[in-house]
């Protein structure tokens, strides 16, 4: 007896053919080659033929997709000639040309999908622009955010994680997410795994898993049901409006953020290139430029300007901020080891194993002359009792709280509990720690959710070799 699938198939099989010619096809189960092959679509099938070196047929490999369900195919990358794309999970090489008579023929069948998701969109997007002109939005978006570690806003595989699993649960409003779907798809690893009895069962794993699930569960789902509640709105609307004025207030919170925190260096924003803000922004003096925090403050800084010619996608502005800032950072680097073989290498009196033989309040005295020797005026507050404090440093009205831990194991969290308590008590605008050594995971954490700077021991050697070796 004939199962269903292949029912339709012979059905399908009777319909006009489009047939798509000398592509490729990607078969994972022969070696992750690339065959030469031939495409025939019809209906909700498909079949295609692959051959060998001589143009002789190899294999044909039959698809059916139930009546009615939809076919999805994308893109999964580009060169010079050709387009790599999927199909369903079918993989294949073309050129741009049969990619289109591809998406024409697919656009058809899944006609009925893509006007509900069109729809759909218009919708969110319509109900967008009348919340954002209600104060308690502004009010109720900017408090959600700060509430949250910055890293589901800053890391792109949270951010993607959390689209994922958004999309999972309902994929109607697939069109106004900001992740492509190879890109959701790479977070996700499927393991196999061999039962006594033979059989083989497969897991798929999600990166990230506990932190989107602590997410999910204990602020973006109480988010989506306060959307819901308050302005009545069914729930797969509310989830995908909640996604979209999330991704419109965290571009407006953090580049604010940006501004109060670093603006001085950026008050020409208008009038510099992408790599001139990159530069200014490695130039910075009281930051750590590889802590991707601050990267991904300095993107929403940089989509707030305008800086991406309208495109307010951070994912696909990611890629292009990292490599100028990579750029800029091994161009300063550069410029040192060029200072330094052309005037040749002068005696530096510190170095990071003198600095580890300092007691408690030359680490302090050190770090108040780091921060003189950067145009700050310093205090050290060693003799008023330091309340969390050890330096405080002041330029450009801008006031920083230090606090300076010379240990000889990693510095905990009680550190940055320590540096917000004094900020405090000192009226700071910022706060850092500096360390010898390294900080803890926990420690890490909690300065990212209090906003604090964190020195460790590679960053003081990066200032020691900047400042002192003149």
């Amino acid at each position: 007896m004939k199962s269903e699938a292949d029912n339709q198939y012979e059905q399908d099989s009777k319909l006009p053919h489009t047939i798509i010619e000398d592509i490729y096809y990607y078969n994972e189960d022969d070696g992750e080659k690339y065959y030469k092959s031939k495409l025939e679509l019809f209906g909700n099938c498909s079949h295609t033929t692959t051959y060998d070196n001589l143009g002789q047929p190899l294999k044909g490999i039959g698809r059916t997709t139930g009546e009615g369900s939809e076919i999805e195919v994308s893109i999964v990358s580009k060169d010079s000639d050709d387009i790599y794309i999927l199909i369903g999970d079918a993989r294949y090489c073309m050129s741009e040309d049969k990619v289109a008579t591809v998406m024409k023929f697919y656009n058809n069948i899944n006609k009925s999908f893509i006007d509900a998701r069109l729809e759909f969109k218009d919708n969110v997007l319509n109900e967008v622009k009348k919340l954002k002109q209600l104060a308690i939005i502004d009010t109720i978006l900017n408090n959600y955010i700060e509430d949250i570690s910055p890293s589901y806003f800053i890391d792109y595989k949270l951010i993607v994680g959390i689209e994922l699993m958004i999309v999972n649960k309902s994929d109607i409003g697939k069109l106004l997410l900001k992740s492509s779907p190879e890109y959701r798809k790479s977070l996700i690893t499927t393991t196999t795994k061999n039962q006594n009895n033979g059989t083989i069962s497969c897991y798929e794993h999600i990166e990230n898993i506990d932190l989107l699930n602590d997410y999910m569960a204990n602020h973006f789902r109480l988010l989506v049901k306060l959307i819901s509640k308050k302005f009545n709105y069914e729930e797969n609307l509310a989830t995908y409006l909640t996604q979209e004025l999330i991704s419109i207030w965290v571009i407006k919170y953090f580049a604010n953020t940006w501004r109060s925190e670093v603006g001085e260096y950026f008050l020409d924003i208008n009038s510099i290139s992408l790599s001139d803000a990159a530069l200014k922004y490695c130039c910075i003096d009281n930051i750590d430029p590889n802590n991707m925090t601050n990267v991904g403050k300095l993107i929403y800084f940089l989509i707030d300007c305008d800086k991406f010619e309208g495109n307010t996608n951070y994912l696909d502005n990611h890629e292009k901020v990292i490599n100028e800032v990579l750029s800029a950072l091994e161009n300063k680097k550069l410029l040192l080891f060029e200072k330094k073989l052309i005037q040749g290498k002068k005696r530096n009196k510190f170095t990071i194993e003198i600095i580890d033989l300092m007691n408690g309040l030359e680490f302090e005295d050190f770090i108040s002359l780091i921060f003189s020797k950067m145009g700050y005026n310093c205090e050290v507050t060693k003799a008023s009792g330091d309340q969390g404090v050890d330096v405080i440093a002041n330029k450009n009205e801008v006031k920083i709280g230090i606090q300076a831990k010379c240990y000889s194991s990693k510095v905990s969290n009680s550190a940055i509990q320590e540096v917000v308590t004094g900020m405090k008590f000192y009226n700071c605008d910022k706060g850092i720690v500096v360390t010898n050594n390294y900080f803890t995971a926990s420690a890490s954490q909690i300065a990212q959710i209090h906003n604090v700077t964190l020195w460790d021991r590679d960053m003081l050697k990066i200032k020691i070799n900047e400042i002192f070796q003149e």
